[in-house]
């Protein structure tokens, strides 16, 4: 039987990280959002644009993470059990949907077309601005475009969704720890993903007041690490003014890597009845969202006076390693939240509202014993 659960449990997990995998894959994809077009304006630059663009997803990822913990506000009695699935909408605010590109210190980028401000990728989904360097052409000593691209649209959907499955079960003295885990799953060798996650609750009315008071008061605890990988490939524009002495392979490996670790903890107070439960809570959360960009990419730069052959290419490709490592952080904060659980037979329907830096809805359902 615990075979058959486990075997369920996996099934379950892999379901939801596919249909997440799948809404995200056709997001990208539809708004063209390829690193390799902002890394062109070099490692700095990049970094800049692409820490502003992907800014909330970062929180609201966090905030979605250290959601979903609990139901009620009473733990489950010893070898009570809850399987439970469900989702986070973490809502991004309007000052968060869009940057101003004017006031991000570039070094090499400017604005060739198009407004200063442009959508992150929750924002809307009009046209941003068109980026680009220029040079002085050594042959004809007029201005020209050395490249540009455009930044990519929002996807106008204005919510985080973190979708998450996880397994509590009940222990001595009113406790019961819970449990997210995904093992690593590969999809056609370009994205994979894994998730572990450890909680507890720990009822505190047995110590602080009588039975009879029916006041349910709990502390909980709980962390979740994530992290996943996107491969993909950006080659050199092909081009005969431009001078490529780097064999194809170069461009290997490359990859997206996302990376979230999210911690928080709750005291929970509240009324758990037959079928309905009601509780509040306050508490603290913190999380940290790493995204690199790795492998070698090329970029275009021009031809120096000392290099350039008359007649020859005037630009050339240069490698850069490496080049995005940026961190989101939730710096340890106050959270409120006020939640509901309906409780038929053994299905389970709740429902919970937390005030954060990104507020967010979570919704679920699940089977529970005890």
């Amino acid at each position: 039987m615990l075979r058959t659960i486990k075997d369920h449990i996996k099934s379950t997990f892999s379901l939801l990280v596919i249909l997440s995998i799948g809404i995200i894959s056709q997001t990208a994809t539809a708004q063209s959002i390829n690193p390799g077009d902002i890394l062109r304006g070099g490692t700095a630059d990049a970094n800049l644009l692409l820490e502003e663009y992907f800014r909330p997803f970062g929180i609201g990822f966090g905030d979605g993470l250290n959601s979903g913990w609990f139901t009620s506000p009473k733990p489950h009695q010893k070898y009570g059990f809850d399987f439970r699935i469900g989702a986070t909408a973490a809502v991004v605010p309007k000052f968060d949907r869009f940057f101003r590109i004017d006031q991000i210190p570039l070094q090499n980028l400017k604005v060739l077309e198009g407004p200063n401000e442009t959508p992150t990728f929750f924002g809307d989904d009009t046209p941003g601005a068109r980026l680009g360097e220029t040079f002085i052409n050594p042959e004809t000593g007029a201005e020209e475009e050395l490249y540009a691209f455009d930044m990519p649209i929002g996807v106008d959907v204005p919510y985080v969704v973190t979708p998450m499955a996880q397994l509590s079960f009940g222990l001595i003295y009113d406790t019961h720890v819970s449990f997210r885990f995904v093992p690593k799953i590969t999809i056609a060798n370009d994205y994979d993903t894994a998730l572990f996650g450890f909680g507890v609750q720990h009822g505190l009315s047995q110590w602080l007041i009588p039975e009879s008071e029916k006041l349910d008061i709990s502390v909980q605890f709980g962390y979740t690490k994530f992290g996943s990988t996107i491969r993909y490939r950006v080659d050199p524009d092909a081009d005969s003014d431009v001078e490529n002495n780097f064999p194809r392979s170069t461009w290997d490996d490359q990859n997206m890597r996302l990376e979230a670790d999210a911690m928080t903890g709750t005291l929970l107070f509240g009324r758990q009845m037959k079928i309905v439960s009601f509780y509040g809570g306050i508490g603290l959360q913190q999380s940290t969202t790493n995204l690199n960009v790795n492998g070698s990419y090329p970029l275009i730069i021009p031809q120096s006076e000392e290099e350039y052959e008359p007649g020859g290419p005037t630009r050339r490709i240069f490698r850069i390693d490496d080049p995005v490592d940026l961190d989101f952080v939730n710096s340890p904060r106050l959270h409120y939240l006020v939640g509901t659980r309906i409780r038929v037979a053994t299905i389970t329907l709740s429902a919970s509202y937390t005030f954060a830096r990104y507020n967010n809805l979570n919704i679920g359902f699940g089977v529970s014993f005890r």
